[in-house]
């Protein structure tokens, strides 16, 4: 728990969860419950239930986390999902400064996670005042289960292998569609001069096209390849 208390801060994830919540107005243990559940995965992964049934308190020492029940982590995950962009910049930015994070080469890839369940979401879904797409979706799965609905994650990596950023899509986004949005996702990040490394599911003109125009505003040289 020390190890992964210290990693916490190091990495910048409890401070900028921190400021989100305060930002927010919040006074719901959320940041505790998202440490209990990353501290979980670390130690002895399990489902959300296991880790508030048995594993806070049986074997984990956190005081801050003790009595917390299962529906408060599905509450600060719902938290994550309206805070997870401002977060994840703010931890890309300490890691990067924290590692000396060589940006130069970006690697892209997607894959497909299934649900079992019958129905595809249809509807939008609001959650924290913002509108989220229906991401449960039919859609090629790279599993072959073609007939569950399924959500495209997508991760974003540097050459060490130190994730940038990750998205999470809807099912039935090609692949070929995704990579205008990435681009665009990270333009605010300012990275810097970038190669963009995709295999070939990545290929089109319309994607060599769209990263042919850089990731800054008009008139500032920068291009991806």
């Amino acid at each position: 728990m020390l190890a992964a208390r210290g990693l916490w801060e190091d990495l910048g994830i409890g401070p900028a969860i921190r400021r989100c919540i305060a930002e927010a107005g919040l006074t719901a243990p959320h940041e505790a419950a998202l440490f209990a559940m990353a501290a979980n995965r670390l130690d002895t992964p399990g489902s959300k239930l296991a880790c508030a049934a048995r594993w806070l308190p049986d074997v984990a020492f956190l005081p801050d986390a003790a009595g917390l029940a299962v529906d408060q982590l599905y509450r600060a995950l719902d938290f994550l999902a309206v805070w997870s962009d401002r977060i994840e910049h703010e931890v890309f930015l300490q890691a990067a400064d924290l590692f000396r994070i060589d940006v130069d080469l970006i690697f892209y890839d997607t894959t497909t996670a299934y649900f079992e369940t019958d129905e595809a979401d249809e509807q939008l879904e609001e959650w924290g005042g913002r509108l989220f797409a229906p991401l449960r979706r039919r859609g090629h799965n790279k599993e072959g289960r073609d007939n569950q609905p399924q959500v495209i994650i997508a991760l974003a990596g540097t050459r060490d292998g130190m994730p940038v950023r990750s998205w999470v899509l809807p099912g039935d986004t090609a692949d070929v569609a995704t990579v205008a949005r990435i681009k665009d996702d990270l333009r605010a990040w300012r990275l810097g001069c970038c190669v963009f490394v995709g295999d070939a599911g990545m290929y089109s003109a319309e994607n060599m096209a769209a990263l042919s125009r850089g990731l800054l505003p008009d008139g500032q040289a920068q291009s991806w390849l």
